[in-house]
């Protein structure tokens, strides 16, 4: 498949501006890089529990001058809530936090971070790995029906923001 002249994908290599990739090397990079993210949400329920004896303390609503760790806590890495939901929602916690306190996520954490864990495995070491990639395919499904869902859920308030924003 060629997207414009710049990106060419075949079934095994990706070329980018004429530069040839192996799609399992792109596969690895790419799930390194969703497990940093995983990893770095996951981090924030640790600290979250050590500090305030609670599974999410994520509070939007910080004040200008805010320490570290109220910084750390006041973001939602992995549905990336950088204060949005608290302008769309009007809420003064993380929508993680508003809809169950956290618990979700915390699982869906460790759920997300094993499927990645287990593709990286997998493709470095097995060859022809189809059948288990399956696991990894289901828990990256669920992330992608679950940021369709909140976006769908999100999108009419954003849109109202956004049509105020153009009439002022």
């Amino acid at each position: 498949m060629r997207l414009l002249w710049v990106i060419g994908i075949d079934e095994y290599d990706t070329s980018f501006c004429g530069a040839k990739l192996s799609n399992r090397f792109l596969c690895v990079i790419f799930a390194l890089l969703q497990l940093s993210v995983v990893i770095a949400s996951f981090l924030q329920h640790v600290y979250s529990f050590i500090e305030y004896r609670h599974v999410f303390n994520c509070h939007s609503n910080i004040p200008a001058n805010a320490t570290w760790d109220q910084r750390f806590l006041a973001y939602d890495i992995i549905i990336f809530d950088f204060g949005l939901m608290h302008r769309i929602l009007g809420t003064t916690e993380c929508v993680a936090n508003y809809l169950d306190g956290g618990y979700m996520r915390s699982a869906w954490c460790v759920e997300q971070a094993s499927a990645l864990m287990l593709l990286i495995v997998i493709l470095l070491c097995i060859p022809r790995p189809v059948w288990l990639l399956w696991p990894a395919l289901l828990m990256q499904s669920s992330y992608v029906l679950g940021m369709a869902i909140l976006t769908m859920a999100t999108a009419p308030k954003l849109l109202a923001i956004v049509n105020i924003a153009n009439l002022i």
